[in-house]
């Protein structure tokens, strides 16, 4: 699976999250996760301000009854 990968462009003032689709049940039962990078991670190399970025996102769809 590819890591997940983060670009800070302060030209166009955007920051883009790739990260791997996947497919499975979350913890809860209720929703199941499409992307996620499991958790708050540093991004070693991604810098703004001097200082080294940390990002958690989780993407999911809800289970329907």
């Amino acid at each position: 699976m590819p890591d997940p990968n983060l670009v800070i462009d302060e030209k166009k003032k955007t920051v883009t999250i790739t990260l791997p689709l996947i497919h499975r049940e979350s913890k809860s039962g209720k929703s199941y996760v499409i992307a996620s990078t499991d958790g708050n991670i540093p991004f070693d190399g991604v810098m703004h301000k001097g200082k080294t970025v940390t990002c958690g996102v989780n993407c999911y769809i809800k289970k329907t009854k």
